[in-house]
């Protein structure tokens, strides 16, 4: 029993935990969501491998992230001219 006495919290609502997702059976890992996109490394014996056949793969799957991204907004106001020279027409730029 917890410490909070029951009348204390009747206008509390509990929610149970939902429960967790299955993991593949033989992993440790719970899986990473398949619509990530993966970049795909290979690395390679050292050793020479020279008539030797694969027979198989290790594949360690490890969650990374690219920091934020900085970028320029170019605002493009075009001027354009009346034809008989009468003045320019250009957009107002309202930054906010």
């Amino acid at each position: 029993m917890s410490g909070i006495s029951g009348s204390l919290c009747s206008g509390i609502s509990t929610k149970e935990k939902a429960p967790a997702k299955k993991r593949e059976k033989g992993t440790v890992r719970m899986m990473l969501p398949e619509n990530l996109r993966r970049e795909i490394i290979i690395i390679e014996p050292t050793e020479a491998v020279t008539g030797c056949t694969i027979s198989g793969e290790e594949v360690t799957e490890v969650l990374d992230m690219i920091s934020a991204e900085f970028y320029v907004k170019r605002y493009v106001c075009y001027k354009y001219a009346h034809a008989n020279g009468e003045g320019i027409i250009t957009a107002s730029l309202e930054l906010q």
